[in-house]
């Protein structure tokens, strides 16, 4: 596998391109072209990003796009980050939430609110923890509807 990097540090990454040959043992007129592109939305304290995963190969192509977590301490930054993301992404494949502390999860309301996921992935965590972040997160006042409905059935 060749990898190549075209971007540069501190600006949004150009795609990185990936070219499935030698391991693979394919055919040279039958390489698949990845391109992966990541933006990290500039939020302060949390995480909010998006990734996308696009494949150009024969017989088809596709794609596949991903939020991974959306929150942080600096609210009117992601609110800013989610709608500027949301203008340039209108849909996604999947969600992943690393943990549901606030700075990683309070704006899964207004993202959540305005695009469906096809797939969320949240973390398994016994119910002693999750009461836990629940009451931490009240003693906060950061505890958003989406954390209770996915606490209380993670299933949906």
């Amino acid at each position: 596998m060749v990898i190549g990097w075209t971007g540069e540090v501190g600006a949004v990454a150009a795609p990185i391109r990936l070219w499935l040959d030698g391991s693979i043992k394919c055919n040279p007129e039958n390489r698949a072209l990845i391109d992966v592109s990541r933006t990290q939305y500039p939020v302060g304290q949390g995480c909010f990003h998006v990734g996308t995963v696009e494949w150009h190969s024969e017989p088809g192509t596709g794609s596949f796009r991903y939020v991974y977590d959306c929150g942080s301490k600096n609210t009117t930054a992601l609110k800013d980050s989610v709608y500027a993301m949301l203008k340039r992404h209108p849909g996604f494949d999947a969600l992943f939430v690393s943990h549901l502390h606030d700075d990683h999860v309070n704006g899964l309301d207004q993202l959540l609110g305005s695009v469906r996921a096809n797939t969320v992935f949240i973390p398994h965590l016994s119910v002693g923890a999750t009461v836990a972040d629940l009451v931490a997160d009240a003693a906060d006042g950061a505890l958003s509807h989406s954390v209770i409905e996915a606490s209380l059935d993670p299933q949906g």
